[in-house]
């Protein structure tokens, strides 16, 4: 049957609501733009994003949760989540990080040889 949304008004990626025999127009979850000319997803390559960011499902978002193990720090590069341990800690940076036991202490601190 013919109505406000058939044939649909709305460009891409939208959805057509009748509301007071008028067609409304709006951008599907997820998408951005202006409904009655088609709507985008925020990204399609991660070029789309800030350096700081990723597109995951036609999203930015910060790549780090979940990416690294128990303890890594995590930051992201060029859209690529990096993980290291921390300064006295080593391990499968997927895994997870322990303190280092082996770092022996400096020899001299304390000294020795006491007071000079």
């Amino acid at each position: 049957p013919h109505g406000p949304c058939n044939p649909n008004p709305c460009g891409k990626f939208t959805n057509c609501l009748v509301v007071a025999d008028q067609a409304v127009c709006s951008c599907n979850p997820g998408y951005f733009g202006n409904p009655n000319l088609g709507c985008t997803a925020e990204c399609i390559i991660n070029s789309d994003c800030p350096l700081s960011r990723a597109c995951i499902n036609n999203q930015c978002i910060d790549p780090c949760p979940g990416s690294c193990g128990n303890k890594a720090e995590c930051s992201t590069v060029s859209h690529t989540p990096v993980c290291s341990c921390p300064t006295g800690f080593v391990g499968d940076l997927l895994t997870g990080c322990l303190e280092n036991q082996d770092a022996s202490p400096h020899p001299c601190n304390p000294g020795p040889c006491g007071i000079n």
